[in-house]
């Protein structure tokens, strides 16, 4: 209402980046929770097939696995199904897959 008591028109959703500020909090918090469960679904497949291979570390959206070279191909496997897995949506997951002999190499 104006000042004088009359309806002034519209509809205000919000203001300046509001709306598309909300919009990226929902896609990272869903993309949070898609490489939570990713995350989980790996560690359990690592240590049920038996391998020594170990997820030791998560940084935003990448997991970082210790492998030993051959349990590489079964670890990438493992990778692939349980991260492109994690979420069912419209678009089908991305997951590239890097080695190395540390994280600097990998990445």
């Amino acid at each position: 209402m104006a000042k004088d008591g009359t309806a002034r028109g519209g509809l205000r959703v919000g203001a300046g980046r509001k709306p598309k500020a909300l919009a990226d909090k929902v896609a990272q918090g869903t993309a949070a929770d898609i490489i939570k469960i990713a995350m989980i679904r790996v560690w359990q497949a690592l240590r049920d097939s038996g391998l020594k291979s170990r997820l030791i570390l998560q940084v935003h959206d990448e997991l970082v696995i210790e492998t030993y070279r051959e349990e590489e191909e079964q670890v990438r496997q493992i990778l692939l199904e349980n991260m492109q897995g994690a979420a069912e949506l419209d678009v089908a997951l991305e997951v590239d897959l890097h080695t190395g002999d540390n994280w600097y190499e990998a990445k």
